[in-house]
Formats: C-alpha cells, sequence, structure tokens
C-alpha cells in the first residue's frame, strides 16, 4: 500500500475501467464509496469503518475531517490501495493477497480502510502553517509537495501501520515476519545508517520505509505517549525550523535528531531479537557478494532440490540443485501476481499475469506447467483468476484457488491437460484459501483458510467436486456467498449449532464448521486462531507447515488425520517454505544477504499447542488507541445509489509547474475521481523566441480510444531568415484527435503499443508591425504517431533490459494547399553486455522532411552527440552505447543528496545529412562517453545527473573549430514527473 505524494501525481492509472463498468456509491458526510454495482456489502463495510474511525481515531494527529471519495476496483488481481493528492481520492484494489505472512490475514477490505484511512487522516491534519500556503498556492498537489518535503516516506507509512495494528487483532506490526528484515540485519550484527536505510542499496539488503516507519513510529508513541506525533508532524509541516523541520522538532523533543532517534528505536527491538535458544542447521546455499534469494524448495529425490532462485543481478527462475551442490536452469517464470511455484512428478506450476490490452484494472492470471521429461511448457489458456496451483499424483487434476470479481473464493479442480474447470470445492462460509495441496491418494486436500473475522485455521477437506453455475457458485444446498454479509447470515441449507469445545469465537463460523464436519466435508487440523498459517508440505502421513505462532514463522507438523502438534525449527528468523528429504527438513530462512536454504534433522521436534499464546509482549503493544475495531463497528443501514461517471468531470486540484527547456510555464490541473477526464490550462514562456504563450487541453478516457482536444496560442513568436530579415508573428494552433494505447505484457516481457493521430489548424498572424510575414498563414496538418515498446523484465542493479526494442514513428503531413510534410522513426535495441549489468544499447534514427519550407514542423530528431544541429533534407544516424555499473557508493551528505550507484557509458554515433542545397551528404561522427550519477535527492526523489565528453570526428556545422564539447544534464522536469 502507498501513500501517493504530490510527485507521485502522474502515476495513477488514467482510463481503467470499461465504459460498460456501472458504479454505485454510499454517500456520507465523512466518505463517498464508490463500487462497482453489486458490491453494496463491501461498500457499506468501508463506510462504516470510516466512518467510526473518523469519529473516535483521528486526534493522535489532529481532528480536521475531510470528505474523501473511495473508489473499490474488483477486477484486477493486485491486492493494493493508495491515497493521492490531485485529485484527493483513495483506491482500494480488494482481491486479497494469497500471502497471510506479509499482510496477515484480516479481512482485506477491512485492513484497506484501517491502513488508507490514515493516510487521509495525515493528509487532512498536514494542511497548516507553511504547508497551507502551499495548498493556496499550488492547490492539492503544492500541499502534497510541501508535505512530502517535511515529512519523511517513513513516517507515512509507518504511522498507517502503527494504526492497522492498534485497531485490530493484528496489523503488520503483529506479525513476526514484518520484523524479519531488521532482525535479520541484527543477527548479522549490521548496521547501517539512518541515511543508508532511507535510501535504500543496489547492493545490500535494506528494510524499507513500512519497517522503518512502524520501528520509529510505535517506538515514538510507547515512548512518549500517543499524542507525541502530533506535535512533531505540526511542526514538520508548519516548517518550525525551515531545514529537516522533523528532525529538528525530534530534537526539540526528545533530545535525539532523526538519525538518533532511528537507533534509539532499532535498539528497543533488539533487545527481543537476540535468540533465547539457538539451533544449528547446514546452509546448502552460502553466501555471496550479491543478494539472492532461494525460495519455495522442493525435494526430487532423495539428493537432488528444486527451487526459486533471483538476486539483485539476476531475474527469477526454477533452478536444480545436485547433492554436490551444482546448480542447473531449468527454465524462468514470466510475470505474476504471486511468486508461488509447485512441483510434482517432473511438473513444475505457477501463475502468470495477463492483462486486458486495453482496460488496466482488468487483469486475470493463467496457469503454467513445465514438463521437465519433455522440456515444454504448456499454458492453460483459459482465463481465470487464480493462485497456487498444485498437481495431483496422478496428473490428471489441477487444484487451484480463484477469486471471482464479486469476491467469491473457492477451490477450483482443473483438468490438467486442458485447464477445464471440473468443479469446484464446498465453501459455503467464503474462506479465502491460501496454498493447497493434494494429499499423497488425491483425496483430500490441505489448505490453510481464512474467515471473514480474520482468523487462520489449517484444514484438511475432501477433493469431491461439487457442480457450479456460469458464475462458480454452488448448485444445490452448499451455495456459496459473498464476503461481508451481516454477521451471522450464512443461509447454507443445514441445522445451525456448534462445539462449544471448538468455537472460534464466532457464531456464524462455528455454526458453518459444525455442519461441515457434521457432513464429513472437513476436519479443522489447526483450530481458527489469530497467528497466521503459510505454505503447507505433506510427507507421508505428515503434515508440515509454516506458522507464526512464536517470535518467528517457524516449521510445525501434524498427523494428516489430525493430532498433537510438533515444533520441528526453532530458528530465530523467518522460515517461509520447507521440504523433507532423506529424514532431514530443508527450509528457506530470511537472512542480511536475502532467503537462504538451510537442512537440520527431523530428530529434535518438541510438542507444542497452538492455542496456547506463545508471542512475546513485543508482537502485542498497546498503542493507546481504543483497541480492535473490527468486532464493534456496526453494520449500518446506509443505501447504495446510482454514481454519475459524469459527476465532476472538470475537477481542477493543483498548479503545476514545468520545465522542458526552453519552455517554462506553469498548468492548472484537473482529473474526475473516476480518472477518466484530464484537463489542463496553463501559460508557458520559451527563453529563445522570448515568446509567451497559453495553452488549454483536454482528454477523455472513458471509451476505448483516448479522446483529445485543446488550443495552443503563442505570441510574438520571431525567426530569423538571414542576418537583416526577420518574422514576427502570433500563431494559434487548434487540435483534436485520439490514441489507442495497448498493453500486450506476458511472460518475461513487458510490452506496449500506441497509436494515435491528431489534427491541427493553425493559424498565424504578423506582430509587433513586423515589416515581413509569412506566406502561408494557414496551415491544416495530420499528426501520426506509434510508440511500441518491448522489454524483458530486468534484475534491479541491471541498468537496461537485456533485451529489448523500443520503437517511434511519426508522420506530419499538410491537408491544404500548404507543402508540408516530415516523417521521423527511431529504433532501440537493447542488448546483454559482457556481464550481468552491462548493457549494449544500439540506436537507429531517420527523419525526413519537404524542401519548401513553407512550415516546419516539431524537430524530435536526436542528433550525434556533440554536434550543433545541421541543415539538412534528410538525415540519419546509428548509435552504439555500453553501459556499465562503476561504483555503488550508498553514500550521502546532509540528508540532502545520496548517490545510489555511479555507472558509465562508452558510445559512438555516425550521422549523415542530405543538403539539398548543395547536393552533398555530409557525415557527422563523434565517440566519447558519459558519467551518470543515480541519486536521491531529501531521501526521496529518484534523480540522475549525468556529464557528457564528446569528440569531434567531423567539422560541427555552425562552429567549424570545435573539436570536442563538454555537456551536464540536469534535468529539471525529473522533479516534477516523478
Amino acid at each position: 500500500m502507498a501513500v501517493l505524494l504530490a510527485n507521485q501525481a502522474a502515476a495513477q492509472l488514467f482510463g481503467g475501467n470499461p465504459p460498460s463498468q456501472k458504479w454505485q456509491q454510499v454517500n456520507t458526510d465523512t466518505v463517498r464509496v464508490i463500487f462497482p454495482k453489486g458490491m453494496d456489502a463491501q461498500g457499506r463495510r468501508v463506510a462504516d469503518l470510516v466512518q467510526h474511525m473518523s469519529r473516535y481515531n483521528t486526534g493522535t494527529l489532529g481532528t480536521k475531517v475531510k470528505k474523501i471519495n473511495i473508489i473499490l476496483q474488483h477486477q484486477t488481481l493486485q491486492s493494493n490501495g493508495y491515497v493521492q493528492q490531485g485529485p484527493f481520492r483513495s483506491e482500494f484494489y480488494i482481491t486479497p493477497p494469497p500471502n497471510s505472512t506479509d499482510l496477515g490475514s484480516i479481512n482485506w477490505v477491512d485492513q484497506l480502510a484501517l491502513h488508507e484511512y490514515r493516510h487521509v487522516v495525515q493528509n487532512n491534519n498536514f494542511n497548516k502553517g507553511v504547508s497551507k500556503v502551499f495548498s493556496i498556492l499550488g492547490g492539492e498537489l503544492g500541499q502534497g509537495a510541501a508535505n512530502g518535503v517535511a515529512v519523511p516516506d517513513w513516517f507515512w507509512e509507518g504511522d498507517a501501520v502503527t494504526m492497522e495494528t492498534a485497531l485490530s487483532l493484528q496489523g503488520r506490526g503483529r506479525l513476526p515476519a514484518f520484523f524479519d528484515g531488521f532482525r535479520a540485519l541484527t543477527l548479522a550484527d549490521k548496521d547501517y545508517t539512518y541515511m543508508q536505510v532511507r535510501n535504500g542499496s543496489l547492493r545490500k539488503y535494506m528494510p524499507n520505509h513500512y519497517n522503518t516507519g512502524y520501528l520509529m513510529s510505535s517506538y515514538g508513541r510507547l515512548q512518549y505517549g500517543t499524542d507525541f506525533w502530533k506535535g512533531v508532524t505540526d511542526d514538520a509541516v508548519c516548517y518550525r525550523g525551515v531545514f529537516y523541520p522533523f528532525s529538528q522538532s525530534l530534537k526539540r523533543r526528545t533530545g535525539k535528531n532523526a538519525a538518533a532517534f532511528f537507533a534509539a528505536s532499532l535498539d528497543y527491538y533488539k533487545k527481543a531479537w537476540e535468540p533465547k535458544e539457538h539451533e544449528t542447521a547446514d546452509t546448502l546455499t552460502p553466501a555471496g557478494r550479491t543478494v539472492s534469494n532461494y525460495r519455495y524448495v522442493y525435494a526430487v529425490d532423495d539428493s537432488t532440490l528444486i527451487y526459486l532462485y533471483n538476486s539483485y543481478k539476476q531475474i527469477a527462475s526454477f533452478k536444480l540443485r545436485h547433492a554436490d551442490g551444482r546448480e542447473e536452469l531449468i527454465t524462468r517464470p514470466g510475470i505474476g501476481f504471486d511468486d508461488y511455484f509447485s512441483y510434482r512428478n517432473g511438473r513444475i506450476l505457477w501463475t502468470e499475469s495477463r492483462y486486458d490490452p486495453r482496460w488496466n484494472r482488468k487483469d486475470y492470471s493463467i496457469v503454467k506447467v513445465f514438463d521437465r521429461n519433455t522440456g515444454k511448457t504448456m499454458t492453460l489458456n483459459h482465463a481465470r483468476r487464480v493462485f497456487s496451483p498444485d498437481l495431483s499424483h496422478d496428473g490428471k487434476m489441477i487444484v487451484v484457488n480463484a477469486v471471482t470479481p464479486e469476491q467469491r473464493y473457492q477451490l477450483e479442480i482443473l483438468d490438467a491437460n486442458t485447464g477445464e474447470v471440473r468443479g469446484a470445492l464446498v465453501n459455503p462460509a467464503n474462506w479465502y484459501y491460501t496454498y493447497p495441496k493434494f494429499t499423497g491418494d488425491d483425496q483430500y486436500i490441505i489448505s490453510a483458510v481464512r474467515n471473514q473475522q480474520g482468523k487462520m485455521a489449517l484444514i484438511r477437506q475432501k477433493a469431491d467436486i461439487l457442480e457450479t453455475d456460469k458464475n462458480g457458485v454452488m448448485k444445490g444446498k452448499w451455495r456459496s456467498y459473498p464476503p461481508m454479509r451481516d454477521k451471522g447470515d450464512f443461509s447454507i441449507g443445514g441445522k445451525w449449532g456448534a462445539d462449544p469445545a471448538r468455537s472460534t469465537g464466532d457464531t456464524a463460523t462455528d455454526q458453518v464448521l459444525s455442519i461441515l464436519e457434521e457432513a464429513g466435508e472437513i476436519q479443522v487440523l489447526i483450530p481458527f486462531g489469530n497467528p497466521t498459517i503459510g505454505i503447507s508440505s505433506i510427507k507421508g502421513d505428515m503434515v508440515y507447515f509454516q506458522a507464526s505462532f512464536g517470535d518467528a514463522d517457524n516449521v510445525y507438523a501434524i498427523p494428516l488425520n489430525g493430532g498433537p502438534v510438533q515444533q520441528v525449527t526453532h530458528r530465530p528468523n523467518g522460515v517461509s517454505h520447507m521440504a523433507v528429504q532423506d529424514n532431514k527438513i530443508i527450509f528457506s530462512e530470511f537472512t542480511a544477504e536475502g532467503y537462504k536454504l538451510l537442512r537440520k534433522p527431523l530428530e529434535g521436534s518438541t510438542p507444542f499447542d497452538p492455542q496456547k499464546d506463545n508471542q512475546s509482549a513485543w508482537l502485542k503493544p498497546d498503542l493507546g488507541e481504543e483497541g480492535n475495531i473490527l468486532d464493534k463497528v456496526p453494520v449500518s443501514d446506509l443505501k447504495a445509489r446510482k454514481y454519475a461517471k459524469t459527476h465532476r468531470l472538470f475537477n481542477f486540484h493543483s498548479w503545476i509547474p514545468s520545465i522542458n527547456d526552453p519552455e517554462y510555464g506553469l498548468y492548472l490541473y484537473g482529473d474526475n475521481v473516476l480518472g477518466t477526464l484530464q484537463t489542463a490550462i496553463g501559460a508557458y514562456y520559451n527563453t529563445n523566441e522570448n515568446s509567451p504563450a497559453i495553452s488549454g487541453s483536454l482528454t477523455y478516457a472513458g471509451l476505448f480510444p483516448y479522446l483529445r482536444t485543446g488550443a495552443d496560442y503563442r505570441m510574438d513568436r520571431y525567426l530569423y531568415v538571414n542576418d537583416t530579415v526577420s518574422v514576427e508573428w502570433n500563431e494559434l494552433d487548434w487540435f483534436g484527435g485520439m490514441s489507442i494505447p495497448l498493453t500486450f505484457s506476458a511472460g518475461k516481457y513487458l510490452t506496449g503499443l500506441t497509436i494515435g493521430g491528431n489534427y491541427h489548424e493553425v493559424n498565424r498572424k504578423r506582430a509587433n508591425n513586423s515589416k515581413y510575414r509569412f506566406r502561408d498563414s494557414h496551415i491544416q496538418y495530420l499528426d501520426l504517431s506509434l510508440g511500441f515498446s518491448n522489454q524483458r523484465i530486468k534484475a534491479l542493479q541491471n541498468i537496461y533490459s537485456h533485451f529489448g526494442q523500443s520503437l517511434s514513428v511519426r508522420y506530419n503531413k499538410s491537408v491544404n494547399n500548404v507543402p508540408a510534410e516530415q516523417i521521423y522513426g527511431r529504433l532501440d535495441l537493447y542488448l546483454p553486455g559482457f556481464s550481468a549489468n552491462h548493457s549494449i544499447v544500439l540506436q537507429g534514427a531517420f527523419q525526413q522532411r519537404d524542401t519548401m519550407l513553407r512550415y516546419s514542423f516539431t524537430d524530435n530528431f536526436v542528433y550525434a552527440r556533440g554536434y550543433n544541429k545541421p541543415f539538412y533534407e534528410s538525415i540519419w544516424k546509428v548509435g552504439a552505447n555500453y553501459h556499465f555499473p562503476i561504483v555503488y557508493p550508498d553514500w550521502g551528505f546532509a540528508n540532502l543528496l545520496y548517490f545510489t550507484r555511479i555507472r558509465g557509458n562508452v558510445f559512438y554515433d555516425y550521422s549523415s545529412a542530405y543538403n539539398f542545397r548543395s547536393k552533398q551528404d555530409v557525415t557527422y561522427a563523434s565517440t566519447g562517453a558519459e558519467l551518470f550519477f543515480d541519486t536521491k535527492i531529501g531521501n526521496t526523489l529518484p534523480f540522475t545527473i549525468g556529464v557528457r565528453y564528446s569528440y569531434l570526428l567531423n567539422t560541427n556545422p555552425g562552429d567549424p573549430s570545435r573539436k570536442d564539447r563538454f555537456e551536464v544534464t540536469v534535468p529539471l522536469q525529473q522533479l516534477f514527473a516523478f
């Protein structure tokens, strides 16, 4: 989950839903929840929680309440949410994540409401002092920019994690895995500075701002009181102390600046992370120079393993490890919403993402099966919304966790050869299944499940296939209902009642359990409780599984038919997956160098009671709020009604500067809440021509093509024809057109295609009593464009993709009696270099224009480096670049500028231009080197500064004596585009 501040406004998805999508709303004085038709219960639940929090849980930052629009998106498999300024709104992607270990098992809609509404509270109460001035001058994004500079990113997220922890029985602050990063560094005696942790690293593992933020936010509350951060953030957003106001406020209130406060917070938690018992284990994957991860391990036989591998240098791959330690590449998975895979009988199964070509909030997944015996990969092409496939032992069936857009959850059984859905397993209480596994006889499925109250259990369920209707709903007495129904409403066609000895604390769940167990459909192996349960592995008559019963996630075991629980591993840090091989257990554990594989004998397991509270006090903090509110907030009778797509279409919210040398401007931007209409009105100034201008544009993305129109009026333009003749004029350019942005990303490639066209009508009028004027004062022309990009996914340290193509074509032609024409094309090819992080980039470009010179179109050509622009009718260029990293400094100063990487590039450009007047081809070749500094400004903004030296091998047009050139690139627009 991410709060999008002012400088991230461009990241919002534009035009993401098809026009057929019908919207409804629940509207109060505090929140308007906008949701797809038929999802009234989810919309009402979000509104109820927000109403409660706005009344009782805002005081620790302030009491100001400003109404927020929240949109529920149900057609994407992404599990996320954000709050943004410009426009002030929030989106919840409501499909739950398949992994409970990292984010918890709370009902996903509840967790999104707890976390994201805290960001709303932050934005509402940070509009004061100097930040208020920026809000008045710059609108919503003005406030966001001021807040983003004053308040560090770790506080935004850390405070939100603190609230989700304080207001529920779980939240990430109660999950052992959430602390694995800092705990791993502690156990490895690695101490990184505040600046290093804030900015991250391309070379070393660093916990993120969520982890850092919770440590510091919770420490502040626990040590200095629940209202402590209200004073600190007030000082910061009011800029009491112009430089580093947040850190200065901490210093005044605690005697510690931000760096010292971080150290104190970490020390506070370190005391709890000293391992109480030491368990030896053999490391199968020794640490290297690069952070690397070995996950989801499976035993092929008594000596061979299969696992998923990736590192900061290499993208993910499935690898085979032999007994002598040799690794063998099997294949590589593609882009997916979840990186989990399973293995059985020579076949590897995983899911990959697929995207609607046009609507970016609509996606699905497919099941991939790689057969080691044939070396071929099969794609089960049925467009499904599924996770976590597992193959039956007879090889005929695949079980998947399926999710419908309406948020119905069930285990589906697919035909292993065709992908056809054979049926589904009964799920009347709409539990959310995670990582199902077939038992050895294929008669049962083992799975961890989450109920609607956010508790988890480990169950064994009959693999009986029940018939479903076209919507995936069970026929007969077992009927699946969508989540978030009124409590206790599970009309499943059986008798009510529950065994008090097995009570979960929730009447509805107890009733469902009673009926299912009585019918012989399920057996509860581990009863429902607050600890999370992860992936299981079955060996013989034992089920091994990962769970957060203690202070760190460990491996536990239970007989397949139920019985006493054993704790198998006693590791000081999080274990995520396991396999049994040759009477030993092999598991993946998080370390300071990533996930590593360890091995220990199965002997040494100890009896364990999962229903006993086995966690220490540091995982049960009293954060000073009212405690769990999820059971307190009643179901309201708020009524849903239609939400009109035309509601506040013209929603102006912010002034944004534009810096694109030689043009500097200021624009008023508008976006409607649904993200279908963008508007911009502004003015700019061209310093080369000393020419002011005003412009406006409108883009509508609610239909299949983007539709756009606008106008640009430029005043006092001038052109020197020669030393004695100049032309001055005013120019009005009206345009209208459309474009179609398409996404074809699949497998290991991110692929996009955009086709567009605009019609322009240009009128030019003589200005300032200019003696001369243009021959043609009225021009009509077409501007047609095509953009294509295909990039193989890359690892963190890779400068560019190891294989990719980028193509841009643009064609301009007049359509009235003024002869004017120009065609431009550019192709970039990305290839691997001689080392994993080196890149070869080959470039080719061509541009040709008419020779009448009665109208000049925008020049997009990138000329040979170091040269001035030549005179030509046609020109082409080829270029070769070799990019390579030099050093990863992980160093900065004064919290102003931080260097993450210094990299270099050597290049050669060769260009030839045809001069139609001299009727000659003129060559322009250059060679040289570039030095790039990848930095972060203010610990937040990525910013790349470049230095270039070009040696000219031919005559420079307009400056024949120049043989070389130094250039410094400082792309200021990055500050506004991020």
